[in-house]
């Protein structure tokens, strides 16, 4: 059974702790988003696994506990990763492979087949906004929210939308060659785009199996001119003895 902490950076030494909450249902979350609307009304969103099926968890957050409000479910969670909400019942969430197992997910990894798809939730509907990525994983919202940004892991590559707000609809803007493995993509206040990063996919893979065996880690920044260039910068690396 999973859980979701809380980790307050306004503390001296900050820890990390366990948020309680009142869902009752199996609990193994994976991609999470908090969206804060216009009079502070917040919404976590969480992709949760559970016995071969895929849900997404709605939850209010109240100091250091959670609220369940709603339970989503539909047959376009294929095998969803990461969520980004973009309002109180509006979100996008990445499905990192179409084969649940077997191997045809196998052949889907190391073929690198662009099957992967990006789902748009409108509070009513799913629909498909995107699709043909090499295992979609992280995705994000720029402050504005006028662009989406999402890594495609083993195509080594950042892709970025242009978004319609009032349809959720996107028309790609860029592709964006890191020459590593994205996975979680976070904005800053200044818009700037942060990626961690596993530069050793195998050794990644090998890693998630045997927390022994070392992955290396990356960070990358990502920043956006007046004109529209974007320029990648390598903020970290290191070979998984600090931070596998």
């Amino acid at each position: 059974r999973g859980a979701i902490f809380s980790y307050d950076l306004n503390q001296d030494q900050p820890k990390p702790v366990m948020m309680q909450h009142d869902f009752t249902g199996d609990f193994n979350p994976h991609g999470i988003s908090l969206f804060i609307g216009d009079q502070g009304v917040e919404r976590l969103y969480v992709v949760n696994h559970f016995d071969g099926q895929h849900s997404i968890e709605v939850f209010q957050p109240a100091d250091n506990s959670l609220i369940h409000l709603q339970t989503l479910q539909d047959p376009m969670m294929l095998s969803p990763n990461d969520i980004v909400a973009v309002g109180l019942n509006q979100f996008y969430f990445t499905n990192d492979h179409v084969y649940a197992n077997g191997l045809m997910r196998i052949i889907e990894d190391y073929g690198r087949l662009k099957l992967a798809n990006l789902i748009y939730y409108d509070g009513s509907s799913y629909k498909e906004a995107a699709a043909g990525f090499s295992y979609a994983n992280g995705i994000n919202v720029s402050p504005d929210g006028e662009k989406l940004y999402l890594t495609a892991t083993t195509e080594r590559i950042l892709y970025v939308f242009k978004r319609d707000i009032p349809s959720g609809s996107l028309d790609l803007e860029a592709e964006i060659e890191l020459g590593t493995g994205g996975d979680n993509i976070e904005i800053d206040a200044k818009g700037d785009i942060w990626i961690g990063a596993h530069p050793q996919l195998l050794k990644f893979v090998s890693h998630a199996s045997d927390s022994s065996k070392l992955s290396p880690s990356q960070v990358l920044r990502i920043k956006q001119d007046s004109h529209g260039n974007f320029a990648l910068e390598e903020i970290y690396l290191n070979n998984g003895k600090e931070l596998s």
